[in-house]
């Protein structure tokens, strides 16, 4: 058997991109102005991981709070183009570790809540999409995550058993979608905590250079 996964599969916002912080921003600054206050913990519990109708979702019942829906979608949606007129910054050790997996030859793909329009703007500055063998955005699926079937797609798409493949998540959510597509998991929390998560996935690391050691270490060995 290979050391290395036939594949490594990349969650995108707060994963590879460092993008959640600026979306928190975003999503507080909407909330105000329809008078909620959005605080770090809420925001992390009712948005981290799921996309944008999940969060809003997430938003009214956890803050009991009634809103204009559709106003509120149409404002983020604003706020969010605004924040895509700035280049968002890779996390540490993203490009180090796509570079490290493409010289021997593992395949890569990309496994996003967002939107292929929200993939083409964050990636075109580094690298472009091109790097992904398969990008799996939420215009390809039907539900998303943590439903497995993002990471289902994915595989599918790449023709690989699940249970050959690494997904690299930073939120529960998308951890919870690649377990139940069979995939083994590392998680890099950004902001969320791996919670109960924890005792399910390969390691939880506290970057993405740790999970290239990992990596490097094979399949076979424990992290």
């Amino acid at each position: 058997m290979s050391l290395l996964p036939d594949a490594v599969l990349f969650d995108m916002d707060g994963t590879l991109v460092d993008s959640e912080q600026l979306y928190r921003k975003v999503w507080q600054e909407t909330a105000r102005e329809q008078g909620i206050e959005l605080n770090r913990d809420t925001h992390r519990q009712a948005c981290v991981g799921f996309d944008r109708t999940q969060g809003l979702e997430q938003i009214i019942r956890l803050t009991k709070t009634a809103f204009d829906r559709n106003r509120f979608y149409a404002d983020l949606i604003k706020h969010e183009l605004r924040l895509g007129q700035q280049p968002t910054p890779l996390r540490h050790g993203a490009l180090g570790l796509l570079d490290w997996l493409a010289s021997r030859n593992v395949t890569i793909a990309l496994v996003t809540s967002s939107s292929r329009a929200g993939v083409e703007r964050h990636f075109h500055k580094h690298g472009g999409v091109e790097r992904f063998t398969v990008v799996v955005s939420a215009d390809d699926v039907c539900f998303l995550k943590p439903n497995p079937e993002p990471y289902q797609k994915a595989c599918e798409l790449l023709g690989l058993d699940p249970g050959r493949t690494v997904a690299v998540e930073d939120s529960v959510p998308g951890a919870e979608s690649a377990l139940s597509a069979g995939c083994r998991t590392l998680m890099v929390p950004d902001h969320a905590p791996p919670a109960h998560i924890q005792e399910q996935v390969w390691a939880v690391c506290d970057s993405l250079v740790e999970v290239q050691h990992i990596l490097c270490k094979g399949l076979s060995s424990p992290p």
